[in-house]
């Protein structure tokens, strides 16, 4: 009955009716879900839907592509951004770095997924030969913050940052670039590069005199000057100069007038001065007074001429100067702290990222010669006439100001000098040899190089062959190279030259070593290179140390005191002696240059026993 009913159900017109309904609903589902994704759309924006919710909205529904190879899949590299992306030379920088997909992800609501967090636990790394060291590296999802140092000689070029993971597996590279600063003279005024801030003004006369005294205000323009250092590196000024257009029609350059010819001035002045004739005079004029005064013969008198020399002397000599007061020594004081110094070796210097203010000076009569038909204090330059009075007036006179000095750089409290030519100072070295008396060199002697108190001292140990190198040492400095080790003595090979001023690269700074005790060694040995112990050795000639023995590892050692020693002419004789061994050598030398004593010890054959003499039958 079942096998009858099912025959009636599955008949071939019921099946094309199944057929047909099917292919109908394959066509309208997707016209279906297309007009709905569009209802949905046009309702939610219709009710001013955010735009974060709008990205929400269903995505339409595609028709299944045909079956087809399934190709290679490809994927876009997630972006990541620093900032900055580039820096100087021998600066720092705080930067980011930021993955914009993974923030996309963070600011959808809802999330369509886990939001994915591809910085999280990775840390900021810069490989070697980079010239950028990275420190305070910190991660959280989207984001890793860092500390970026620059050397000052990091290579120019964009460098590779990796984000690396606890293994220190690189995951992200990001590109890092590197900008140069290009060591040399100090460029004047704001460059194209905006390394060297320069600002100058020439002060008026009423504040020259008010500061360093109305000597100096007479005879010297004093210049305000001030540098802001943004370059990277320290600046030693040597001379601060001007380039005066109205000499020869610009060609040539006039410097500043130097600390020591402006401070002579000043004490020239203190010593010519009429306050120094006034006082002085009052001083020799009670001593010269006092001398007339045996000619007075009544007692009345000579009290009164005494009693005028006092009042002289004493009263009004001290009058005078407190009423004309000595401004001098403070002027001098002024002048010290304030104005550029130019001594034999130049101590100016502008660190880094620092701003400095320095006074100069600039003579007055240089400026403004006396020029027939005009007034004093006037000059004509281009038929154009400047006043010296007009502080605007003389700053158009000097024109442009100049800066001559050097980009220097402190590292580890040596000064190292980067000049255009490329030679270094970092390039000075110190070096030489440590030998015994047999011209052997002394290896594991500790050198120790000095400067003063205000050089840090460095100690290096010599190679095994004696050699010793101190690198990277400044010049113009007092340095004393000092040996030590223990159970020696040193002595220069040429006196003196232990202790020396560097002014170059400095070489064959060799030391003698005298041995306070010398000790001489060896080894016995089987055939098989086993040590055998407990063999008595001798050294001659005799007095020189006691016998010894061989040790479990088979060593002798001598212990010579060094007064006994003739090194190098003198010949030692070690002999071993046991009468189970013979040796390869009954007796070998010690050679100055070759320390090292071996014997080969062979056990003698033992002897034969004698037979037994056969019973008689």
């Amino acid at each position: 009955m079942r096998q009858k009913l099912h025959h009636t159900l599955v008949t071939p017109r019921v099946f094309s009716c199944l057929t047909v309904l099917l292919a109908v609903s394959f066509v309208i589902a997707p016209l279906r879900g297309s007009a709905f994704t569009s209802t949905d759309r046009v309702t939610r924006e219709s009710l001013g839907a955010e735009p974060h919710l709008r990205m929400t909205a269903a995505a339409p529904v595609l028709p299944a592509p045909s079956p087809s190879p399934s190709p290679t899949p490809v994927t876009s590299p997630t972006p990541y951004d620093i900032a900055p992306s580039s820096g100087k030379q021998g600066k720092d920088y705080e930067v980011i770095i930021t993955s914009n997909q993974c923030l996309q992800d963070l600011s959808e609501v809802p999330p369509k997924s886990k939001p994915r967090n591809p910085l999280k636990d990775l840390q900021l790394y810069a490989p070697d030969g980079s010239g950028i060291r990275v420190t305070n590296s910190k991660a959280t999802d989207c984001r890793v913050t860092a500390k970026l140092s620059i050397a000052a000689d990091s290579p120019v070029a964009i460098a590779k940052l990796w984000l690396v993971d606890k293994d220190r597996l690189p995951q992200v590279v990001v590109d890092f670039a590197v900008a140069g600063i290009t060591a040399g003279p100090i460029p004047p005024g704001l460059n194209d590069k905006g390394q060297v801030d320069v600002m100058w003004s020439v002060l008026p006369d009423q504040i020259t005199n008010d500061n360093f005294g109305g000597k100096v205000a007479k005879q010297f323009y004093c210049v305000e000057v001030v540098i802001g250092n943004d370059s990277g590196f320290d600046l030693q000024l040597a001379s601060i100069g001007f380039t005066l257009p109205g000499l020869a029609n610009g060609k040539y350059r006039i410097p500043n007038s130097g600390y020591r010819t402006v401070r002579g001035s000043l004490e020239a002045f203190q010593l010519l001065a009429p306050r120094n004739f006034v006082v002085n005079g009052l001083k020799m004029l009670g001593p010269l007074l006092t001398g007339f005064l045996p000619f007075f013969h009544a007692a009345s008198h000579t009290t009164n001429f005494s009693e005028a020399i006092n009042l002289i002397s004493n009263p009004l000599e001290k009058g005078v100067e407190n009423f004309w007061p000595d401004l001098v020594p403070s002027e001098l004081d002024r002048l010290a702290d304030q104005t550029f110094r130019d001594d034999v070796s130049t101590k100016t210097i502008v660190p880094n990222n620092v701003q400095a203010r320095i006074l100069t000076f600039v003579p007055k009569q240089l400026l403004f010669p006396k020029q027939q038909g005009l007034a004093k204090g006037s000059v004509k330059i281009d038929n154009v006439e400047f006043k010296s009075s007009n502080p605007q007036d003389v700053m158009k006179v000097l024109g442009e100001i100049v800066i001559v000095g050097n980009q220097i750089d402190y590292v580890n409290r040596m000064r190292v000098v980067n000049n255009p030519l490329g030679v270094s100072a970092s390039d000075r070295s110190i070096s030489g040899k440590i030998t015994d008396p047999c011209s052997v060199g002394v290896g594991g002697v500790t050198m120790t190089l000095s400067g003063g108190s205000d050089f840090t001292s460095r100690d290096i140990t010599t190679s095994p062959d004696g050699t010793f190198n101190f690198p990277n040492v400044p010049i113009g400095r007092t340095y004393t190279v000092t040996p030590k080790l223990e159970n020696m003595t040193f002595h220069a090979e040429s006196p003196g030259s232990e202790t020396f001023t560097l002014n170059d690269t400095k070489t064959n700074l060799n030391f003698g070593a005298d041995y306070a005790v010398l000790v001489i060694t060896g080894k016995i040995t089987d055939k098989d290179s086993k040590p055998i112990k407990d063999v008595p050795v001798s050294l001659s000639p005799a007095g020189l140390a006691d016998d010894v023995k061989t040790n479990d590892v088979g060593v002798f050692r001598f212990e010579v005191a060094g007064s006994k020693v003739k090194l190098p002419a003198a010949t030692y004789q070690i002999t071993p002696t046991l009468d189970k061994y013979t040796f390869d050598a009954a007796t070998e030398p010690w050679k100055c240059d070759q320390r090292q004593v071996d014997f080969v010890a062979t056990p003698k054959p033992s002897p034969s026993p004698t037979p037994k003499p056969a019973p008689a039958p």
